[in-house]
């Protein structure tokens, strides 16, 4: 065999090598990237059909209305004495 012949073998070789891993790094970044989103929006609605965002929206005015005096005017004082 020639020697510029193997020479010329071996840069193509180098060179597909390096495209294919090229590729593989863009492929693999592009699959992560959708990966990510996909987590993101499951994690996302999960927590709205839990309920907790609701449940925590619902119960600001109940903390409001437990704040007045007069929530539950038949009550006594309660106080803790020794």
């Amino acid at each position: 065999m020639n020697q510029a012949w193997v020479r010329a073998l071996e840069i193509e070789l180098q060179r597909q090598a390096l495209i294919s891993l090229l590729v593989l790094i863009v492929v693999f970044a592009a699959t992560m990237w959708v990966l990510y989103l996909v987590i993101k929006a499951a994690i996302r609605d999960g927590i709205r059909e839990s309920g907790l965002l609701e449940a925590r929206r619902s119960s600001r005015p109940a903390i409001h209305a437990a704040s007045v005096p007069e929530t539950v005017p038949t009550m006594p004082d309660m106080r803790a004495e020794r």
